[in-house]
């Protein structure tokens, strides 16, 4: 699932990054301080670009740029600056730690975004493993690496030696001799979080305890949240499959085998947008009704029948990764995630006639509280509205909880959504 996930992403990202254009008005500051105005291809950079391409005029020929053939560019409220600077390429996951706790320091050529620039500057880069590093400016004119980095340490515990994960927070205090004029500050770089939330909170506080003045700053960005309701119909389709049973008989649940259901489902929704990119990937979340009924029969040998129904109802939680894609005033999207689905209520008869009229009920085999499964699914999205064919199946043990069968629910679903 993961293999999929991460193929999923890579083949939007792929297909965002080559068939988009998007010039915006915008400016470049070459090496002699000449200021251009004209158009650059914005992107909404996620992760810092290595180049950029920039035209005078809107039907001019397209240039090239990488970070050490110019100073600056502007384009859609973003700033930044090329230069070449040292980094710390080390990882922060855990597994990959190691017990070095100095910096392996490397030099890369890159455009740092500014994020505060005035008397102080505070700059941002986002490297291509989407790890973060920040900068400040000092006085002369120099980029100073605030570095923090994560490793391994053995400390001695009740008498036993265990591995922890120690920090390198020497940026800490880089910080407090670069803000030395306001003693307020302190305690919030000793707390202070390497985070862009964190760094904006502090150089918030700092303009405000000293007379240093920024002639700009960038807005942070943060998850939009848009609520929304989603109905429509489904088609369910039961497959059961079983083994002779220590009777020497086949499961009752057999008898669904190969069964459709038309129903209809109805339900709420939450998208978290994500910064950058435009917000076009998102974290959908939903809760959605839904159920489905099948009913069967067979002679189980010449004197009787049996016959079964079985209609469950769910309430389930959706969670799936979206992207979106601009196609004029509307957007295409496509999404994939996990679902899990409890079972609040379930129509459950398992019942056996004779000939002679005669009926006998039996339990009903066992069904899971809960199932769980992967959802594919696409539509268009247009102002407000939304229409999304989805796909679904489970993953888990099945719905029956039983060792001689095992069940292939697959859904599916033709869902119109609204937006608040």
């Amino acid at each position: 699932m993961r293999k999929i996930t991460l193929l999923f992403v890579a083949t939007l990202v792929s297909f965002n990054i080559l068939s988009q254009t998007n010039f915006e008005p915008g400016y470049i500051i070459d090496l002699s301080g000449n200021k251009t105005d004209g158009f650059i291809n914005y992107k909404n950079w996620d992760i810092n670009p290595e180049k950029i391409e920039f035209k005078a005029s809107e039907n001019g020929n397209v240039n090239e740029y990488t970070p050490l053939e110019i100073k600056e560019f502007f384009v859609s409220n973003d700033l930044y600056v090329g230069t070449s600077v040292e980094i710390d390429l080390s990882s922060t996951k855990t597994e990959e730690l190691t017990y070095n706790a100095n910096p392996e320091l490397v030099n890369q050529n890159v455009f740092l975004q500014i994020l505060y620039k005035g008397d102080k500057e505070l700059l941002y880069l986002r490297d291509e493993n989407r790890k973060e590093h920040f900068f400040i400016k000092n006085d002369k004119g120099e980029y100073v690496y605030l570095l923090y980095r994560k490793y391994l340490k053995d400390v001695n515990i009740s008498q036993q030696t265990q591995e922890v994960v120690s920090k390198n927070e020497k940026y800490k205090g880089t910080l407090i001799i670069y803000m030395n004029d306001c003693s307020e500050i302190r305690s919030k770089i000793n707390s202070l979080k390497y985070s862009k939330e964190g760094f904006f909170k502090l150089f918030k506080a700092y303009s405000k305890c000293s007379e240093n003045k920024f002639e700009y700053v960038k807005e942070m960005e943060s998850v939009i949240v848009e609520f929304g309701v989603k109905a429509g119909a489904t088609m369910t389709n039961l497959y059961f499959n079983t083994a002779l049973t220590s009777a020497g008989s086949y499961h009752p649940m057999t008898v669904l085998d190969d069964k459709t259901s038309y129903d209809y489902a109805f339900g709420i929704s939450a998208d978290f947008l994500i910064p950058r990119n435009f917000y076009r990937f998102s974290v959908y979340s939903e809760l959605l009704y839904s159920q489905y009924y099948a009913e069967g029969n067979r002679r189980r040998d010449m004197f009787t029948r049996e016959y079964i129904e079985f209609g469950p109802k769910f309430l389930g939680l959706n969670l799936m990764l979206k992207y979106k894609y601009p196609i004029g005033k509307s957007f295409l999207f496509g999404n994939i995630g996990l679902l899990g689905d409890y079972l609040i209520s379930s129509k459950e008869e398992y019942r056996i006639e004779s000939d002679n009229f005669e009926t006998i009920y039996s339990d009903f085999p066992k069904v899971q509280k809960f199932t769980y499964g992967v959802i594919l699914g696409g539509g268009l999205k247009y102002k407000n509205f939304s229409g999304e064919v989805r796909y679904s199946f489970d993953i888990g043990p099945g719905i029956i909880e039983n060792y001689y069968v095992s069940s292939d629910i697959n859904r599916l679903s033709l869902l119109i959504g609204y937006t608040f």
